[in-house]
């Protein structure tokens, strides 16, 4: 999956070729208690891309306890292939309001995330495959 993009009306997470993404699952971080909102394809049909706190035609949400993005909050963003994540993006709006439209925000482990272009993107995923 791809990383974070603000987009005109959410932010979304977006697929890479190999990844068919069943469950797609977005939580506050730092904030007690936590807020959650998880979505998950049960007998819904695969999309490329996913509307972060919506669920796709034939998704179901469960667990939800988040239902807003809220300015200065940060979050958590993973998404899951028959129970492979990915590595989970965290970001503010902040930083989704600040990236380019030619970049993504990704994750890295131990939480770090970094802008990178779409394409820069895309070569990466293809590599690790």
């Amino acid at each position: 999956m791809r990383g974070r993009r603000r987009r005109p009306g959410g932010t979304t997470l977006r697929a890479v070729d190999t990844f068919d993404a069943d469950r797609v699952s977005v939580s506050t971080e730092g904030v007690s208690p936590p807020a959650q909102c998880d979505a998950d394809r049960g007998t819904g049909g695969a999309v490329d891309e996913v509307r972060l706190l919506q669920s796709p035609s034939g998704w179901t949400v469960d667990g939800r306890t988040l239902t807003a993005f809220q300015p200065g909050t940060e979050y958590t963003a993973s998404a899951f292939d028959s129970g492979q994540g990915t590595v989970p993006v965290r970001f503010t709006l902040a930083e989704l309001a600040a990236l380019p439209p030619d970049q993504v925000l990704v994750g890295e482990p131990g939480g770090k995330r970094k802008a990178v272009t779409e394409d820069a993107f895309r070569r990466a995923a293809k590599k690790s495959c």
